[in-house]
Formats: C-alpha cells, sequence, structure tokens
C-alpha cells in the first residue's frame, strides 16, 4: 500500500465502482487505487482520494503486477483483477482493513499465459480469461476450492472453427448469453454452445462472418 495520492494512476486501464459504491482504478505501472470513500451522487470528485496498492517483491499477498488491465467483482467484498504480466489476482479485504491478494499465474496453474486482457464472469458462474496467447475458463467454485485447473481454447491451423487468432483483447456477453472475442488480429469470434449446459473445450467458436 502507498499513501493517499491522487497524482497516482495517470494511465487508467480499467475502472469499477463496487457494490458499496468505491471506485477502483486499475493502472498501467502504478498498480491499483481503491478510493478511500465511497462515490454517491453528492460526491466532490475534486475531494475524491485514493489508497494505492502495488506489487511488493517481500510480500506474496501484494498485487502480483503493477500493469492492471481489467477488474470485476465477482461477489461482495470479492473481486478478480487481470494483470498484464503475472496473470489473475483474487482480491479480498482482511479484518484491519488489509488488502489480500491471491496470484494464479502460470507458475501455479496451466493458465495459458500471464498477459492477461480482459476477464468476465458469464452468467453460469464460469470466469472467463482472455490473454495474449488463449482464453481460459474455469468455475468459480474452483477458486473457492484453490483449484486452478483452466479449460483452454487456442487458434488451430488445421480446425476452422477454432479460435480464429490467439491474442484476445476483450470479451463481452450479450443478450442472448452468447460470448464474444475480440482479437488483436483475427477479428470477432463467437462461442457457440447451449445455454444452461456445461462447456467443454470441444465447443466450437466460430468467427464473425461465417
Amino acid at each position: 500500500t502507498t499513501p493517499n495520492s491522487s497524482e497516482q494512476g495517470n494511465n487508467v486501464y480499467a475502472m469499477l465502482q463496487d457494490d458499496r459504491g468505491f471506485i477502483w482504478l486499475g493502472t498501467k505501472g502504478e498498480g491499483i487505487g481503491i478510493s478511500k470513500n465511497p462515490v454517491t451522487q453528492g460526491t466532490s470528485y475534486n475531494q475524491l482520494s485514493f489508497e494505492w496498492f502495488k506489487h511488493n517483491d517481500n510480500d506474496s499477498t501484494s498485487l502480483p503486477s503493477n500493469n492492471i488491465y481489467d477488474i470485476i467483482q465477482l461477489s461482495p467484498g470479492r473481486f478478480c483483477i487481470g494483470t498484464f504480466g503475472n496473470g489473475i489476482s483474487l482480491a479480498s479485504r482482511r479484518m484491519g482493513g488489509k488488502m489480500e491478494f491471491v496470484n494464479i499465474n502460470t507458475a501455479n496453474s496451466n493458465l495459458s499465459s500471464n498477459l492477461v486482457r480482459s476477464i468476465l464472469l458469464a452468467h453460469d458462474n464460469q470466469l472467463w480469461i482472455a490473454t495474449a496467447f488463449g482464453i481460459n475458463c474455469i468455475d468459480i467454485k474452483s477458486l473457492d476450492q484453490a483449484q486452478f485447473q483452466f479449460r483452454t481454447f487456442f487458434h488451430s491451423p488445421d480446425t476452422p472453427e477454432s479460435l480464429s487468432y490467439n491474442d484476445v483483447v476483450h470479451i463481452f456477453e450479450d443478450n442472448e448469453q452468447h460470448l464474444w472475442f475480440t482479437t488483436y488480429g483475427g477479428g470477432a469470434n463467437r462461442l457457440n454452445y447451449k445455454k444452461d449446459q456445461p462447456i467443454r473445450p470441444g465447443n466450437k467458436i466460430r468467427q464473425k462472418d461465417e
């Protein structure tokens, strides 16, 4: 943690307002800033200050990387953070206000890449992670049990219906609960699977123009 400073975090890549009204800022190079007070309709933004959290080599429960590309809330008091450099992190605030981070990366799981660009919790409680090398999926119940075994999706030249490109930039779930993946070089893809049925690695991913 670092002292309050609204001067930090000029390169903001992610932003979230949690269920209690606090603002989270994910930056490139400066870690995460969380507003010291919730933001309401009457909040003066000029007086808004942040508590900053950064990676600490001497603390295994600190933020795993200062390059934050995405932040989502999983449940009350629990968050998932995507870092571009050291995988994802499950964040929760402990007694006394200390923020604790459980870090999941290629060293302690089969996550396809530590370069995470986007994360999404789908309607069926599957957590999707877009990286610079493929897509990862895991049921959040497995995270609760500290079982970090992901299902992975990659481009395969011999499989026309595979992911079009491995560098995945963003994940989106539409109103019909279809998942879309945008890529850096291969257009957009849609994952086809039937609602309320388990997702298996064999499910097809089609390009938008097919």
